[in-house]
């Protein structure tokens, strides 16, 4: 589903009112990083506690790699696709898709289902506070900068790995 959306909105845009610029041109792929973190989320909530304080599997193990495997993943499609197609916005939506996942994870512990909602909310701030001018967003913003840009790969990493760090403190604690 991730590829397929990826492929089907890319280059897509639309014209969107803003507060610190008059409009600018949002692209689609800014919310296919939502289907990760969302399946992540569908994942975290149908956690059984009872069963799995009480089994044998290492369940906070198999999903921390959950978490691992299907935000890398989504960096490696990215990747892939961005080779094979010559646009640089798979990759970054990638980018995305680890640091709204490491937003989410980081959310997790202390507002559980509703965590969902931070990675939409962090888009929908960023289109309508995120840019000085229509093509120039702020550096805070992440998602909408290019592919060339360090910062947001390194924030981006950073969340992803601080989600991944809370995500297994916060399962250590619950089976304490």
């Amino acid at each position: 589903m991730y590829a397929v959306l990826l492929l089907a909105l890319n280059g897509r845009s639309f014209m969107m009112p803003t507060w610190s610029a008059s409009t600018v041109q949002t692209r689609l792929t800014l919310f296919v990083p939502l289907v990760v973190t969302i399946g992540l989320a569908l994942c975290m909530e149908s956690r059984l506690a009872a069963p799995e304080l009480s089994g044998v599997r290492a369940v906070n193990r198999l999903d921390i790699c959950m978490s691992a495997i299907s935000t890398l993943g989504a960096l490696l499609l990215g990747a892939i696709l961005s080779f094979l197609a010559d646009s640089p916005e798979f990759v970054t939506a990638g980018r995305n898709s680890a640091f709204l996942s490491g937003l989410f994870l980081v959310a997790w512990p202390a507002l559980r289902e509703a965590a969902a909602l931070i990675p939409a909310a962090w888009i929908f701030v960023v289109m309508l506070a995120g840019y000085r001018s229509p093509l120039d967003a702020y550096p805070w913003t992440i998602i909408p900068e290019p592919v060339d840009r360090l910062h947001a790969w390194t924030v981006a990493f950073l969340a992803f790995l601080v989600g991944i760090f809370v995500q297994g403190r916060t399962m250590q604690k619950e089976s304490q």
